[in-house]
């Protein structure tokens, strides 16, 4: 679901090139840094055997 979730802030930001939009950009940069490492930790976050 991580790497669904920045692959959509990765379209919203495509569809946001514009002047007037430039928060959205940020803000979407921001959400793709964070979503990603969230995705690559939890990726090497170790295993547990229960």
């Amino acid at each position: 679901m991580g790497l669904f979730f920045t692959l959509v802030m990765l379209l919203v930001i495509a569809a946001s090139i514009d002047r007037w939009m430039i928060f959205y950009i940020y803000l979407g940069a921001a959400e793709v840094i964070i979503t990603s490492l969230i995705t690559v930790y939890a990726w090497q976050w170790p295993k547990t055997e229960e």
